[in-house]
């Protein structure tokens, strides 16, 4: 049986927070082969309580997402935002959204987000 969606890993990013700690960051592309376009899609895996365990995730940005690590601390996703007038395309406005690790807590946490015009290429 064949499936109308195609999954790949568009980034593997890995972060070690602090000593004995670290994440894998992974940036997966669902394509509907079918239908509805590509969906990008943020997963995060970690190691809690001695097994690999999803600690984070954002799904359902059209046409995908970007990640960049800035430290072992820090990673941003930056994605499209679409306004009601804008055709399935060309996103006029784009998001990002900064992430920083809290020791205390011992995740991640979203500090920071960023939405506005798309900058020109």
């Amino acid at each position: 049986m064949r499936s109308d969606w195609e999954i790949t890993i568009n980034q593997d990013l890995t972060l070690h927070p602090e000593p004995g700690v670290a994440f894998r960051l992974l940036n997966l592309n669902a394509s509907h082969l079918t239908g509805t376009g590509t969906w990008g899609h943020a997963l995060m895996y970690g190691c809690k309580e001695g097994r690999l365990r999803r600690v984070f995730e954002t799904v359902g940005h059209l046409y995908g997402i970007r990640l960049a690590k800035l430290d072992e601390k820090t990673f941003t996703i930056q994605y499209n935002v679409y306004l009601p007038n804008d055709p399935t395309c060309c996103a006029s406005w784009e998001g990002t959204d900064t992430y920083t690790w809290f020791p205390q807590e011992r995740e991640f946490k979203r500090t920071r987000s960023i939405k506005g015009p798309r900058k020109s290429n």
